[in-house]
């Protein structure tokens, strides 16, 4: 899958938003999503590390087979920036592999290419807690 007009219009500075203004523009209907952070040092080092190369990567790449919408509404409002494009819902997968192999989104864990290791341990940390193991 060619995701070079799907990956320019996520990256456009100017597509993205606050998550408050996003909430009030995002369409109703499937689509690709990409959150950003205006700061990276607003991060944990492990993560800020991973976004200081000027690259402008996305933190987080993912999907709404249903509703941007619905899917976007309650993310923490401080400092992350996000875009979206409509897309249809049988090609979601295919575009978010392909977005996330290319650029790499630390929060992303499958399809990465890069995996945060802290990520991994924090998230196998908190299974344990949750298990009442921790």
């Amino acid at each position: 899958m060619d995701t070079s007009e799907l990956k320019s219009d996520l990256a456009s500075p100017l597509a993205r938003m606050g998550v408050k203004t996003a909430e009030q523009r995002v369409p109703d209907a499937s689509g690709i999503y990409a959150i950003f952070v205006d700061d990276a040092r607003a991060l944990p080092r492990f993560l800020s590390g991973r976004l200081s190369d000027g690259s402008q990567r996305p933190l987080y790449i993912g999907q709404a087979s249903v509703s941007l919408r619905l899917r976007l509404s309650g993310w923490i409002e401080d400092h992350l920036l996000v875009s979206w494009r409509t897309f249809p819902a049988q090609q979601l997968d295919e575009a978010e592999r392909a977005l996330v192999a290319e650029w790499r989104p630390p929060l992303n864990t499958i399809h990465n290419p890069e995996p945060v290791a802290e990520l991994a341990q924090l998230r196998k940390l908190c299974r344990l807690i949750a298990a009442g193991e921790g």
